[in-house]
Parts: C-alpha cells; structure tokens; sequence
C-alpha cells in the first residue's frame, strides 16, 4: 500500500497531514508555493494547506482560475490564519497546487492553463500536486492532460444532519 494513502489518514486532518508529509520530504526550502483554485471555494483550502506547512520556509500564493494576473500572496494573521495579501505573483515558484475546483465541470480554468503554469517552472526542480475531492482529477480525465506529481484525493463520508426539537 502507497504510505501517502495510508487508512489512517481522514477526513481534513488527513488532507493536511499528507500535503505536510510530501512538502516536508522534498528540498523546497525557500519554495513559493502557488495554489490554483477556483475563488470563494478553493481559497479556505488553500489558506487551510498553507496553515498545515506554515513552520517551513515556504511562501504561499493563490492564484484564482489560473490567472496569474489576479494572483495574491497568502499572509499569515495571527489569530486568524492565513489570509490574502498584497496582488502579487512570484518570478519563480517551485510547487504548483492545482486544487479541485479547476476540474469541476463548468469551471474556466482547462488542462492546457496548467499546462501552460507548469512550463514557467524550473526545470531542474518543482512539484506539481493535485488536491481534490472525490476523483475529480480521474472523472474529468485531467491525469491524462495534466503532469501530476502527486494527487491528494479525499473522499467526502455521507453527511449527517439531525434535527433537534426545543
């Protein structure tokens, strides 16, 4: 069994302990990291991963519908986490988050924009991890189009809701 999808790995925590693992084993440090996500949806995630990882010496970004233009610096706040900085997206970045909301149906973002921020990688290093929910990477056939290094991929249990009579 791969140790990144070890069973006791679930739910958020688990989401934020394997994202850790694999920023923490590679020589990143001084990385820009740039999460690519849809906004509203994406953005708590991203803020969420980069608090995980928050004590390497990494610099985030989020970057909405792989637009680099309305890219932002992810600011931690104390006593609130992270939180969108300043308009700003680096001249190198070393880690490439494609996040789940690109993949959704309906969405603007396509396999070739990611394609297109990889290449403005460095070649010598840079990793490229896809995190999403559900296989959305395999339903809409992105891991055919696009160059993963590694896919985080969680799985939602069925939801509960109980109702409570006063």
């Amino acid at each position: 069994m791969n140790e990144y999808l070890s069973p006791k790995r679930r739910g958020i925590i688990g989401l934020n302990r394997c994202f850790r693992k694999i920023l923490s084993e590679a020589p990143l440090e001084g990385a820009q990291v740039a999460f690519v996500g849809s906004p509203s949806v994406c953005l708590p995630f991203a803020e969420m991963m980069a608090y995980a990882v928050r004590d390497l010496d990494l610099h985030a970004y989020f970057v909405p519908n792989a637009v680099k233009e309305q890219a932002r610096s992810l600011t931690y706040v104390e006593g609130y986490g992270f939180q969108l900085g300043q308009k700003m997206f680096p001249e190198k970045f070393d880690v490439l988050v494609i996040q789940g909301g690109c993949a959704m149906p309906g969405t603007s973002v396509k396999p070739e924009d990611i394609s297109n921020l990889i290449e403005e990688m460095p070649k010598d290093k840079g990793l490229i991890i896809g995190v999403g929910f559900m296989g959305v990477f395999d339903k809409e056939h992105w891991t055919e189009k696009v160059r993963f290094d590694y896919i985080i991929d969680c799985t939602v249990d069925p939801v509960k809701v109980e109702k409570f009579l006063r």
